[in-house]
């Protein structure tokens, strides 16, 4: 096991430890592996606060597997179908209200789709 501790000069951040099966690893890179994975984190944080995604209840590690990255997809494919084709639309003119009604539609049937999985 290897151990990398992370003292900030400047002491603007508090000290961070990283740990690393692999001893063959330089410390740059297990930092850098514990830095690549910041943006899937995030985005896992803010599929479960914005679109109410929780942990998959399914029976088997497969199914866990194809759900959770299925169900953001979804969302996507389901904003893309609600908002329909931009080249000949005409502009807007609906109320903020209206526009919001059409999201509240989209995460209804993304959520109601998520059931089924």
């Amino acid at each position: 096991m290897r151990w990398v501790f992370v003292h900030d000069v400047q002491g603007t951040h508090l000290y961070e430890y990283f740990y690393s099966t692999d001893a063959t690893l330089p410390p740059e890179r297990i930092v850098g592996l514990y830095a690549g994975r910041w943006s899937i984190e995030v985005t896992f944080q803010e599929v479960r606060a914005h679109l109410g995604f929780t942990t998959p209840r399914n029976g088997s590690k497969k199914s866990v597997l194809r759900t959770a990255p299925c169900l953001p997809g979804l969302f996507r494919l389901a904003s893309l179908i609600f908002a329909g084709p931009t080249k000949h639309r005409p502009p807007r003119r609906g109320t903020p209200r209206e526009r919001s009604r059409s999201a509240m539609r989209s995460r209804a049937c993304v959520a109601c789709a998520g059931k089924r999985f």
